[in-house]
C-alpha cells in the first residue's frame, strides 16, 4: 500500500472516531452503555427546588411551622456535595430539621453527598414561632443551596501539512454543552476564507507547527434567581493532556489562572502547536476537550407574619 493510500486510511478512520464521538449517547442506548430514558428532560439548572410547601405564613405565636421541598437532580449526571443550609432562623425556636435519604441532617443544614441523575431527596424544617410578640411581626428566613458542578465541551479542529494538501477534508466541529449553570464556547481564532460557486464561506483549520489561540468563553446560562456572582471557575483543564495532535505551548497557556462569570474574566485563551504529521500524512483531526470545576449556589427566602394570639 501506498503511503498516500495510507495517510486516506487514517484520516478516514479518525473521521469515523470523531462521528462516533459525537453520536455516542444516541448509539450508547443501542448497545446498552447508558440508555437515553424516553420522555427525560435534563436541563441546565442542574439542582432545583421542587413541592416547595410551607404549612402557614402567618402563624401565632409559639405555633409549629413546617418548611419541606425536594431537591432535584435535573442533570444527566450525578451531582456531588448537595447542601441546603437555612439561615436567620434564631427569632424561632426548637427547630428540628430532617433531610431524606440518606439522612444528613447537621443543625440547621441538610448534606448530601450525592444524587444521581433524575433523583431528588426531601428537607423538612419544622420550628416554633416567637413566643415574645405582641404585634403582627413579619420575620424572613431563608435557605442556601450549594452544589458543585463539572463542565466539559470538546472541539475537534483539522490540521494539515500545507504541502501535500491545504485544505482539510474534515470540518471543523464542537462538541454539544455538557448540562450545567455554565457553558463554555471553544473559538480557533485562526479563520480561512474560502471562495465556492463564487461565495465566500468561512471555514477553520489549522496548519502543522503554526501556533494558534483557542479563546474559551464561559457564560451564565442557569435561570434561577438569586444565585451568588461572580461564578468562580477554577481547574480548567485539557481532558486528555496534552490534546490529541496539540500541544499547548507552556508560556501561553494560563488555564490554571481560571476564570469568573459574569465580569472581566469570563474569557482566556490558551495557544496550541499542532503536532508535525508523519511523512506521507497530509491530514489530521487534532481533538482538545476541555474540562471545568465551579461552585453554585443560590437562596430562596421566604417571610412570615407572626401574629399574635387572639383575644
Amino acid at each position: 500500500m501506498r503511503k498516500g493510500q495510507a495517510g486516506k486510511i487514517i484520516i478516514v478512520i479518525i473521521i469515523i472516531v470523531a462521528i462516533v464521538f459525537f453520536l455516542w449517547p444516541y448509539i450508547a442506548q443501542y448497545l446498552g452503555a447508558t440508555p437515553i430514558t424516553p420522555g427525560i428532560e435534563y436541563k441546565n439548572d442542574v439542582i432545583t427546588i421542587e413541592e416547595y410547601s410551607i404549612s402557614n405564613l402567618n402563624p401565632y405565636v409559639g405555633r409549629p411551622v413546617t418548611i419541606s421541598f425536594y431537591v432535584q437532580n435535573n442533570g444527566d449526571k450525578k451531582t456531588e456535595n448537595v447542601r441546603v443550609k437555612f439561615f436567620s432562623i434564631e427569632p424561632f425556636s426548637d427547630s428540628s430539621i430532617a433531610c431524606w435519604l440518606p439522612p444528613g441532617e447537621s443543625g440547621s443544614e441538610c448534606n448530601f453527598p450525592s444524587i444521581e441523575s433524575t433523583d431528588r431527596r426531601y428537607v423538612s424544617l419544622t420550628m416554633n414561632a416567637p413566643k415574645d410578640i405582641t404585634d403582627d411581626t413579619p420575620i424572613t428566613i431563608g435557605f442556601e443551596v450549594s452544589y458543585y458542578v463539572t463542565g466539559y465541551r470538546t472541539a475537534i479542529i483539522p490540521i494539515v501539512d500545507n504541502k501535500l494538501k491545504t485544505k482539510p477534508d474534515a470540518k471543523y466541529m464542537q462538541s454539544a454543552h455538557s448540562y450545567g449553570p455554565v457553558h463554555v464556547d471553544l473559538k480557533p481564532k485562526i479563520e480561512r476564507i474560502t471562495v465556492e460557486n463564487g461565495k465566500e464561506i468561512k471555514e477553520t483549520w489549522a496548519i502543522q507547527g503554526e501556533q494558534f489561540e483557542l479563546e474559551m468563553n464561559f457564560k451564565h446560562v442557569g435561570t434561577l434567581k438569586d444565585v451568588s456572582l461572580p461564578i468562580k471557575i477554577d481547574n480548567i483543564k485539557f481532558d486528555p493532556d496534552p490534546p490529541y495532535g496539540l500541544n499547548p505551548v507552556s508560556n501561553l497557556c494560563k488555564l490554571s489562572e481560571g476564570a469568573e462569570v459574569p465580569g472581566d474574566k469570563s474569557s482566556l485563551s490558551c495557544y496550541l502547536e499542532p503536532l508535525e504529521l508523519e511523512v506521507g500524512e497530509s491530514e489530521r483531526l487534532g481533538i482538545a476537550s476541555v474540562t471545568f470545576e465551579y461552585p453554585y449556589k443560590f437562596t430562596r427566602t421566604e417571610t412570615f407574619t407572626v401574629r399574635p394570639e387572639p383575644t
